[in-house]
């Protein structure tokens, strides 16, 4: 799956920021907890980052497996419903790699390689850890994951909660929210054997323009030795200007995922 490296890369953002960044401030739990219901946490979360539609976001990304570890700049620009596309930069601002994810596919030109892979989003969870639609990867990108309509089971746990939802096959997801800012900042997937298969974590949260954002997102598929490090430093939620830009290369070799 290495050969797939580039398509990491499409986890990072750009752009320039309006309002300054600032510190959360003290992460105490509000009063109410442990005793918030399960709606309860979910309509928080959701009402938390409710107001970010689209986004774009520059920053540093790192990409550590078993046989490289590679660092690069990144701008990603999003329509979170919708597609996104990633720009990456290599030394002296030289372009790496162009993506682009929508509702049905993905597209990574790799110029380095001169190829163009294409799959399904269905089979982008097998490249990015955690992702499986184009919405779950643009959230996962900037730390807006939320408990969907499952059947969560909520356990309190050291000032957060523990939510754990399981399926009939025996594999589990497991989210941990922060009630002080209402944000998930650890998502899990799990399987029948109880192996970790996908890890994301959000930390070094600040809010930009009163909404609250990670500035550091680590993904990693722990059964391949697989981790991507995304610092993030400039965020812009609803930029004006947001344009979405990815132009299909000719001749390249076509690499299709299956």
């Amino acid at each position: 799956m290495y050969r797939f490296v580039p398509f990491f890369l499409l986890v990072l953002a750009a752009c320039s920021t309006t309002d300054p960044i600032v510190e959360v401030p003290d992460r105490t739990p509000p009063a109410a907890y442990p005793n918030h219901s399960l709606e309860q946490i979910r309509q928080s979360v959701a009402v938390s980052g409710g107001a970010v539609r689209t986004y774009a976001v520059d920053g540093d990304i790192q990409i550590v497996s078993p046989d490289r570890d590679d660092s690069a700049t990144h701008s990603v620009r999003s329509r979170i419903a919708d597609s996104t596309t990633a720009t990456i930069r290599g030394p002296l601002g030289i372009t790496v790699a162009r993506a682009l994810v929508t509702p049905d596919s993905f597209l990574v030109h790799n110029r380095f390689a001169g190829e163009l892979v294409v799959g399904r989003v269905e089979t982008a969870d097998r490249f990015l850890p955690g992702a499986g639609s184009s919405e779950l990867f643009a959230r996962a990108v900037l730390g807006l994951l939320a408990p969907d309509e499952s059947t969560w089971q909520v356990t309190p746990r050291e000032g957060t909660y523990l939510l754990s939802d399981r399926r009939a096959d025996g594999s589990r997801r497991v989210l941990i929210v922060d009630p002080s800012i209402w944000r998930v900042t650890q998502a899990q997937e799990i399987d029948a054997s109880n192996r970790v298969v996908a890890d994301q974590r959000f930390s070094q949260f600040e809010t930009v323009e009163g909404i609250t954002f990670p500035r550091r997102v680590v993904l990693t598929a722990p059964q391949d030795g697989l981790r991507v490090t995304m610092e993030h430093a400039r965020i812009v939620p609803n930029p004006a200007d947001l344009r979405l830009r990815f132009e299909r290369p000719d001749d390249v070799d076509v690499v299709v995922v299956e």
